[in-house]
């Protein structure tokens, strides 16, 4: 019995609370490298573009490990481009999450 606590506690901890998702707003495009998806922390691109979707990450790992800001900004990446995005805009930050529209070349 105490074994079956013991993992079922482990199981918790280990599902976390990830808060991590990917939202879009219309029609499916299809997914984009990861290297090829921009970061616009300020501003917005100069060429046209259309909202796809939002991406929304945790700043914390399931053991509560602060993520690096380059690892917050790879994962923005593969979110984006599972979507189909060329790019991240309007990239928030709050204390527990990081979001961002994605947006898609004209």
């Amino acid at each position: 019995m105490r074994k079956l606590i013991v993992a079922s506690l482990v199981a918790v901890f280990l599902s976390g609370c990830a808060t991590e998702s990917v939202m879009t707003t219309g029609a499916g495009y299809s997914p984009t490298t990861p290297a090829s998806v921009k970061l616009y922390q300020t501003g917005k691109p100069s060429a046209k573009y259309k909202e796809i979707g939002r991406v929304s990450i945790d700043k914390y790992n399931n053991f509560a490990i602060a993520r690096s800001q380059e690892e917050q900004f790879r994962l923005l990446r593969e979110k984006a481009a599972s979507i189909g995005g060329d790019a991240v805009m309007n990239i928030t930050s709050d204390f527990a999450s990081v979001t961002g529209v994605v947006i898609k070349m004209k």
